[in-house]
């Protein structure tokens, strides 16, 4: 029993003395900062960033994920900031475009968005979330044929990539090319068969060319998977009164 007590305190003190052994180096702040970010304590790996770039000002991994746990507390300017001055230092990392264009689109910016992802694709033209992401502020900017593109070459690399089916179906919707729009729904039904999201605009696409059965079909199936979906039960109505008046 004594011998395992030793053992517990001898324990204990090692892992004391490793908690309150100061970090020296850049890298070792880095790290630290990562462990802090992946579990979500981010003024912690703000915090050993900042440390992390006393050290060495020209951390650009640092810049970066310091970036990532700022748009994350939504600190977007200063995110911003830190993904410019990676960029600053080495000109090609696609990564900070990417991550700097996703910070435009969420503060409304989608021209600067566009730019960044174009960046991010002219240093990696197989960028998969870069050409979704441009299809998505095109699509935010009403640009739907760029946004087909974006949303097409991204269905080349991912063929199962179902919000690229979604979105651009809806483009297509937009475009009133109702065929293009049920086939991508339908390509997303035969993938998730229970989003009731994309019944609802199938069913849309339906009524616009005045196939009313199917439209109400798959209203239908929006009531049964979500009874209480807004809108649903108004346009089931809507469609049947059309039905009947055609």
């Amino acid at each position: 029993m004594k011998k395992i007590i030793v053992v517990l305190i001898f324990i204990f003190a090692a892992i004391q003395a490793i908690a309150q052994t100061e970090l020296k180096t850049a890298e070792e702040y880095f790290n630290r900062g990562m462990a802090f970010h992946n579990k979500k304590e981010y003024d912690k790996a703000i915090a050993d960033y900042n440390a992390a770039l006393r050290i060495n000002p020209y951390y650009t991994d640092a810049f970066n994920n310091r970036g990532i746990a700022y748009s994350e507390k939504k600190e977007y300017y200063k995110a911003i900031a830190d993904y410019s001055a990676a960029l600053r230092i080495n000109p090609y990392l696609y990564k900070a475009f990417f991550y700097r264009g996703v910070v435009f689109d969420e503060i409304g910016e989608y021209n600067k968005a566009i730019a960044d992802y174009s960046a991010a694709l002219n240093i990696k033209p197989d960028y998969e979330e870069a050409l979704f992401e441009r299809g998505r502020a095109y699509n935010e900017y009403g640009d739907y044929d760029k946004a087909i593109a974006d949303y097409s070459a991204t269905l080349k690399i991912n063929p199962n990539y179902v919000q690229a089916f979604f979105n651009r179906g809806n483009a297509y919707r937009h475009l009133k090319e109702y065929d293009n729009a049920i086939s991508d729904y339908s390509a997303v039904l035969k993938i998730n068969p229970n989003s009731y999201q994309v019944f609802f605009n199938r069913s849309i696409a339906y009524a616009n060319i005045k196939e009313y059965d199917k439209a109400i079909a798959d209203i239908e199936a929006v009531l049964r998977v979500n009874p209480n979906y807004p809108r649903a039960k108004e346009l089931l109505e809507e469609i049947k009164k059309e039905r009947v008046s055609n």
